[in-house]
């Protein structure tokens, strides 16, 4: 397996903790793996489940902490390379509607594992991160531009931009290897 390096901070409220691992995700053996923090390329910020516990609500982007909020487990559908990304604070999955409108926001939801809450990774170009695709309709996971903390992502059409790219770090220890 090839390795990348990758390094990443996490700003505490008692200052900041630093994650420097040659290892990052490369895909789920396990049914179920992580905890992972899922950092925009783009803009730097996590994506937190916003405190929010009830169906419906959306997630957000936001300033990197490494608490509950940001923490995501990746668990492996009986689809090859889909999973279901479920957030460890709210214990919702990501879910991207049922519709196929351009720019429409993703919600959490509880899980069920519906093509509206599979997710596909594919890793960027230069192979330092991935983007993540709806099962559903292809669209990815984006940030509008110019958009900051609190600000809710959207599915887009895939561009390759940084802002459909993301850094998937686990909280524990190394990467994985490939796995259906």
């Amino acid at each position: 397996m090839d390795e990348s390096q990758n390094s990443v901070e996490l700003g505490l409220s008692a200052g900041f903790i630093s994650v420097k691992s040659t290892r990052t995700w490369r895909g789920i053996r396990r049914r179920r793996s992580g905890p992972f923090v899922i950092i925009n390329r783009g803009n730097g910020l996590a994506l937190d489940n916003g405190v929010q516990e009830h169906n419906g609500a959306e997630p957000i982007m936001w300033r990197p902490h490494g608490f509950e909020p940001q923490q995501w487990v990746f668990i492996r559908t009986p689809h090859w390379g889909e999973y279901v990304i479920c957030s460890v604070g709210n214990k919702l999955a990501l879910d991207a509607r049922t519709t196929s409108d351009l720019s429409r926001t993703p919600c959490m939801w509880a899980r069920h594992a519906e093509p509206h809450q599979r997710w596909r990774f594919r890793r960027t170009e230069d192979g330092h991160g991935y983007t993540i695709a709806s099962v559903l309709t292809g669209h990815v996971l984006d940030f509008p531009e110019g958009s900051g903390s609190r600000a809710v992502p959207h599915l887009y059409e895939r561009h390759g931009d940084l802002r459909q790219q993301f850094l998937i770090t686990s909280l524990t220890a190394g990467g994985f290897a490939e796995g259906g």
